[in-house]
């Protein structure tokens, strides 16, 4: 199994999802990723962006839901994923940095 401590690696505390940051992440880990996205880009548009992230690093995933901001200017989509190693996290997060629309991910 593969640890990954964000402490020292050179990633910020603060690049981590808040259930990850400050503890060592034991690999495999599977958790609730939420994907803030621009509302003004079509829902199945902005979900097939994200899925096609997983489906690259080959990563099981499974939609859980969206949510609407309570202005409509922003759109939450909730996966649950499972990341196997420290590099595929890595990738994932720098993947998803290059989705158009997307605010962030926590």
């Amino acid at each position: 199994m593969n640890e990954y401590s964000p402490n020292g690696s050179g990633k910020r505390e603060s690049q981590l999802p808040m259930s990850m940051q400050g503890k060592k992440v034991k690999f495999p880990v599977t958790y609730m990723l939420k994907a803030v996205m621009d509302a003004t880009i079509d829902d199945d548009v902005n979900r097939e962006h994200l899925v096609a992230v997983f489906k690259n690093l080959n990563m099981n995933y499974l939609y859980s839901g969206k949510k609407i901001s309570s202005r409509g200017k922003y759109v939450s989509f909730t996966f649950k994923i499972t990341v196997v190693n420290k590099i595929q996290f890595e990738k994932l997060y720098a993947m998803l940095r290059q989705v158009e629309g997307l605010k962030y991910a926590l």
